[in-house]
């Protein structure tokens, strides 16, 4: 049996909505995203509103495009990842 589904037969709901956070942050790519694209993590920030401001910060200067990944529930952070100029 598969890992992940053994994991959401044994632990019930949490287990299928930890599946479903995992389906929702493959969803969260821009849409400009594409499998042939490279993205490099650059940091974790608490609020997203900072995770933004770095981002834009680095527009057009280290990197053309970027994207916080978060899910925005308590205790989560937003990783910043760019494409790289």
């Amino acid at each position: 049996m598969p890992k992940i589904i053994h994991s959401i037969k044994t632990k019930g709901i949490m287990g299928l909505a930890a599946l479903s956070m995992l389906a929702l942050s493959f969803a969260a790519l821009p849409a400009t995203a594409s499998a042939a694209e490279d993205w490099t993590y650059i940091d974790s920030y608490y609020w997203r509103s900072s995770c933004d401001e770095v981002g834009q910060a680095g527009l057009g200067k280290a990197w053309s495009d970027y994207y916080c990944d978060g899910s925005g529930w308590a205790w989560d952070d937003y990783d910043l990842y760019v494409q790289l100029n």
